[in-house]
């Protein structure tokens, strides 16, 4: 890739334990940083996705959009695996889980988006 770089790129320590740890600290880093934009969130907006990858399995694209008190905004995508049917309850409860893993108050929801089979709806 470097071939001038070479022996820098061999003195960095890249064992399994050292990347995990990298990776670790990235991740809580970023929960950190998504905890701190939920803590001042005064509205949200879903968008929802429904379809099916290539191992059949229905997945759930949930775009959230946050806005605090200044008028920030903040976007976040999480793709949600259905596991079993696909109903509109099954989705509910699916956005559901995910919003109280992030402690989001379902009532900060002003805007609600889905699509899935052939259907459309806005809230």
């Amino acid at each position: 890739m470097c071939p001038s770089a070479t022996s820098t790129f061999a003195s960095i320590p890249l064992s399994d334990s050292t990347i995990q740890r990298h990776v670790n600290d990235i991740a809580a880093d970023m929960r950190e940083q998504l905890n701190g934009v939920i803590s001042q969130c005064v509205y949200f907006s879903l968008a929802l996705d429904e379809s099916t990858d290539v191992s059949d399995i229905a997945q759930l694209a949930v775009f959230t959009r946050f806005v605090d008190k200044d008028f920030n905004v903040t976007e976040l995508l999480d793709v949600v695996p259905m596991k079993g049917t696909t109903t509109t309850e099954d989705i509910f409860n699916a956005v559901e889980e995910l919003l109280e893993n992030v402690s989001l108050d379902l009532k900060k929801t002003v805007f609600c988006c889905y699509r899935w089979g052939t259907g459309n709806a806005c809230r």
